[in-house]
């Protein structure tokens, strides 16, 4: 089975900047700040009790947030910085 990651974009994004965020395909580039080491991958952004979501597959980023720095690119050329929550799988 697939491996999912869930990011919780900083409480910095104001709700109605993202306002339509619903459905939107966002690219993620994971970067160690340190090594340097990228990975890029694609998500689907998502709002749900006031916060965006991203769902992505658990390969596609770096899971941690210490020394990793994780950018949201939004269809609308909007970049956020975002952190690392959880992988789960199942």
């Amino acid at each position: 089975m697939k491996k999912l990651i869930l990011i919780l974009l900083l409480s910095l994004i104001s709700v109605d900047v993202r306002a339509g965020v619903e459905n939107s395909v966002v690219k993620i580039v994971s970067r160690s700040i340190s090594s340097g080491t990228t990975f890029r991958s694609s998500g689907l952004a998502f709002q749900n009790n006031g916060k965006i979501w991203i769902v992505c597959s658990e390969h596609g980023i770096l899971h941690d947030n210490e020394d990793i720095q994780h950018q949201i690119f939004f269809p609308d050329g909007t970049k956020v910085i975002a952190d690392y929550v959880v992988s789960d799988w199942g």
